[in-house]
């Protein structure tokens, strides 16, 4: 579990020393746009600095903000972002820190000076081996309906990642470690890369319009606790990945029939279930009334079938091992220990 990536921004008016700040922006690139016609300059801004002294980095703009954003895991001096904090303000006075030797002055620490604009909430889940691992991401891969679009791109599945409200992603962590491994941006030991190719990660980015709803309802950055960051990562995730583990026919109809409100609305949803399975959702979804489908649907939902059995019509084979949203791995101990 971590805090995967973080951008904080802070009004340049804060900066202590305004002269220092001035000086750094003389010595850095900008980027300008002028009309051809007249050689006016319309705008000017500062490219990003980034910090790669070392392994670990954040980036840096100076203009009428002061940006800063990466990984909170390589800011805090870890050897990879495998595991890290969800402790935001840890995360925020690592980022301050690694900043300033970007910058060469200081930037006040007082957080309510500061806006946060993106959090990704990061969680590992230990599917045994790679194998299970791409089990997943093919089921995963599946998942698309009601509110959530999903794109795949090579091993990677997304939802809904133009958002700027929360948008999701899923990966094996294997690959991703090796990659950056061989760019110079993490280390680890042999045994902590054999254990990666067994861990699935979910990602939840919680954007720029998700953070000023908080806002708005007087919920500042720094009184969000990791608990909460689980929580809106889980509750997320959830709605996309059943917790049930169905493995009959008979099972499933039992589990539809328990959680509808009574016997009767638990058959129907059984037979738009098996509608599904015949001809799919989004034709189920066509040839009876609006209200009938959404009321089965949460019946079945409720059961554990999540997005990715209905668009299926199946149970695929990530049920052989349970991704349990609510139980991901706290540490490279668990997978010792599994």
């Amino acid at each position: 579990m971590l805090l995967d990536w973080l951008t904080v921004k802070l009004p340049a008016e804060h900066v202590p020393d305004q002269d220092a700040m001035r000086d750094y922006r003389m010595t850095r690139p900008h980027v300008s746009r002028f009309t051809p016609s007249t050689g006016v300059v319309e705008w000017t801004i500062p490219v990003r600095d980034a910090n790669r002294s070392d392994s670990h980095g954040v980036t840096v703009q100076v203009g009428q903000f002061i940006e800063i954003s990466g990984s909170p895991a390589r800011s805090t001096g870890q050897p990879n972002n495998v595991f890290g904090t969800l402790d935001i303000r840890e995360a925020f006075a690592a980022h301050v820190e690694a900043a300033e030797t970007v910058l060469g002055f200081r930037l006040p620490r007082e957080p309510q000076l500061w806006r946060v604009s993106r959090v990704d909430v990061t969680t590992n889940h230990d599917m045994r081996g790679p194998h299970d691992v791409r089990q997943a991401l093919a089921y995963l891969r599946q998942s698309d309906g009601g509110r959530y679009k999903v794109r795949a791109k090579h091993e990677t599945v997304y939802w809904s990642p133009g958002s700027r409200n929360r948008s999701g992603k899923a990966y094996a962590k294997g690959p991703h470690l090796e990659h950056q491994i061989q760019q110079g941006k993490a280390q680890a030991t042999p045994n902590q890369r054999k254990q990666a190719h067994r861990i699935l990660r979910l990602e939840l980015k919680l954007g720029s319009d998700w953070w000023r709803v908080q806002r708005e309802r007087d919920r500042f950055w720094w009184d969000i606790t990791p608990q909460d960051f689980l929580a809106e990562h889980e509750a997320y995730f959830k709605e996309l990945i059943g917790t049930v583990e169905v493995a009959q026919v008979d099972d499933l109809q039992h589990e539809i029939e328990k959680h509808a409100p009574t016997k009767r609305q638990g058959a129907a949803a059984h037979r738009t279930w098996r509608m599904i399975q015949v001809m799919g959702h989004h034709h189920a979804k066509e040839v009876m009334p609006r209200a009938t489908w959404y009321r089965h649907l949460r019946i079945l939902q409720a059961a554990g079938l999540a997005w990715g059995d209905i668009a299926a019509g199946k149970v695929v084979p990530i049920r052989k091992t349970p991704l349990l949203i609510d139980q991901p791995l706290t540490g490279w101990h668990d997978l010792k220990a599994a």
